[in-house]
């Protein structure tokens, strides 16, 4: 089974959580396992001061890191012929601490590509799919609100948005201080472009550059390592007139010491700052398998993220939330009806291959077996790799575990669960697990069809759902997708393999004093070891608004925090307060 299909149909898909039921199960029936219901209660102001102290902080680190490292790269022997915004943008979009997956030489520039070809408007838009929704879950969350997870993606998206243009107004502005420090009359009266014609003396220009860097670099290892690039970068000059050549060689020093060409140096000065915008759009109306969930529980899911996005102030001009109803409300009936059409036939052929292998799966008796038999029974190896994603994602009514989060009701479910495979010693147990698994198996069925429906490069007419909001928008994803895609995968989690709405985040010691960790992991580890589930007072109510409001409404905690943070008996609220001016940095 190849990779590329497990992680492109479904972010859960590699996130391991079936492999973890047994260690779980293990963790609940030892002494030291037990679930510990510990908490703590934050007033709305700690809450707020937290939230922004981390976050603002991380949002401003992220811009800067994202940008400086661009700039950075860009003039990396080898890797652009000439730079310019595109460039640019696609360094930041393509950084390696956010990008999933390697990426070729070939990819990059191929990214690029997507990028120039939008780049005359003076914006470049990309929309990305994800936030739907959290489903109450036993081993994964303790609420369907979002938490400092989700924050954290929309913190990294806006940030990325936001670096992209940082990155030129950096390079300008380094351009321009430069070029006022040597000549106050402007570029043109240094050195100008003459098109087909090289109108100046080479020797004499590297003299002058020569000179220009024995002053600025008077150790004489700075000054051997810049003479080459000095000399090398005179050599390559073309189709210019020097105006003055004193000047000129002290420009080129100043530039090459800023890891800046002169024509980098000629187009940023010439040019507008691109603009960038990255659309989240919450797919929570695009998979039928999910339709149970209610539009209340997704309103105020998206209700608490819309919140956040104003409290932390994130640039609605480099980010915005898409509700799914705004594609819905303009889809043109004959898209409709050709998506739909597509979307039961699909969903049909998928239906008959499950029923075709269904009783032999009931019996498979193994995880490998059952996996071996759906794979081979049916033509569509997604299937396989969906099952357990949808198993952990939808609601079972039949294991009637509700939102009692219980150790009872948490046990009830990983024992389920971790023995899905094989058959129950009791009628009722099997009745129970074999609902669950065709459920499962069915949701597989609805996501793939539901996918394949929408994305314009899986169904015959090429309909693709995020085109009719943003039809010029570049693709980004949460998936590690095959390069050839084209797509700008991304990392929107502080942990590898789980995203926030997949798990429940929890802030961790870091080495360093002024740091702190964050992560996504299974609610039922974090209170395994102790964690305490941090809630923000009940009692402080009346002066709760916006999204701490809500969590008080709704009784969910905001984020789990590691016990060593509460070994001293200082005040809760002072604590997590004093813990804003701290850097997140992801945890593993």
């Amino acid at each position: 089974m190849e990779e590329t299909m497990i992680i492109e149909y479904n972010t859960d898909s590699y996130a391991g959580t079936f492999d973890r039921l047994k260690s779980i199960l293990r963790r609940l029936e030892s002494d030291t396992g037990k679930i510990s219901n510990r908490r703590v209660s934050i007033s709305p102001e700690a809450a707020e001061s937290f939230v922004r102290g981390v976050f603002s902080n991380l949002y401003e680190r992220l811009v800067d890191e994202l940008s400086s490292a661009a700039i950075s790269r860009m003039n990396s022997s080898g890797r652009w012929d000439k730079i310019t915004a595109s460039e640019l943008i696609c360094e930041v979009m393509t950084d390696n601490s956010v990008r999933r997956g390697a990426l070729s030489s070939i990819g990059r520039i191929e990214r690029r590509n997507q990028i120039k070809k939008y780049i005359d408007s003076g914006t470049i838009q990309f929309a990305i799919l994800l936030l739907p929704f959290r489903t109450a879950s036993p081993i994964k969350n303790r609420g369907t609100l979002p938490d400092l997870g989700e924050v954290y993606t929309l913190v990294l998206l806006a940030a990325l948005a936001r670096a992209s243009e940082v990155a030129q107004e950096k390079i300008r502005a380094t351009c321009e201080r430069i070029l006022m420090e040597i000549c106050s009359t402007g570029l043109d009266s240094i050195v100008v472009r003459t098109p087909g014609l090289s109108n100046f003396d080479r020797n004499r220009l590297t003299d002058s550059v020569l000179d220009a860097a024995r002053v600025s670099c008077p150790i004489k290892s700075s000054y051997a390592a810049r003479r080459k690039a000095l000399v090398r970068a005179v050599r390559e000059l073309r189709e210019i007139s020097v105006v003055n050549y004193e000047l000129l060689g002290d420009l080129l020093d100043r530039l090459s010491a800023a890891n800046i060409s002169l024509d980098t140096c000629w187009t940023f000065l010439a040019a507008k700052i691109v603009r960038v915008q990255v659309l989240g759009v919450q797919d929570a109306g695009r998979y039928p398998c999910f339709s149970t969930t209610s539009m209340t529980t997704i309103a105020k899911y998206r209700k608490l993220l819309l919140d956040f996005v104003s409290f932390l102030q994130l640039p609605k001009e480099n980010f915005r939330l898409v509700a799914y109803e705004e594609i819905a409300d303009r889809m043109q009936s004959e898209d409709r009806y050709t998506q739909n059409e597509f979307y039961e036939a699909r969903l049909k052929q998928l239906r008959l291959e499950i029923d075709a292998c269904l009783k032999k799966l009931y019996i498979a008796g193994s995880r490998e077996d059952f996996h071996r038999i759906l794979s081979e029974s049916t033509t569509t190896p997604q299937l396989s790799t969906l099952f357990e994603a949808i198993l952990f994602s939808i609601v079972h009514p039949t294991l009637n575990t509700g939102n009692e989060f219980t150790s009872e009701n948490i046990r009830h479910y990983v024992v389920m669960m971790s023995n899905i495979y094989e058959a129950a010693s009791n009628e009722a147990s099997e009745i129970i697990r074999r609902r669950i698994i065709f459920s499962s198996l069915n949701g597989a069925a609805e996501y793939c069809a539901a996918y394949e429906s929408n994305t314009g490069s899986k169904n015959p007419s090429g309909f693709d759902d995020v085109a009719v909001i943003a039809p010029d928008a570049l693709r980004m994803s949460i998936h590690r997708k095959q390069e050839s895609i084209g797509h700008f995968s991304v990392s929107v989690s502080p942990s590898h393999g789980r995203t926030p709405w997949h798990g429940t985040v929890a802030f961790h010691r870091q080495s360093s004093a002024n740091t702190i960790g964050i992560s996504v992991d299974l609610a039922v580890d974090l209170e395994a070891d102790g964690y305490y589930a941090v809630h923000i007072d009940e009692a402080a109510k009346a002066s709760a608004s916006g999204w701490t409001e809500g969590y008080i409404n709704e009784k969910q905690a905001i984020f789990y925090m590691c016990p060593s943070f509460f070994e001293n008996s200082q005040d809760t609220s002072d604590k997590i307060a004093r813990l804003a001016s701290m850097q997140l940095r992801a945890y593993s």
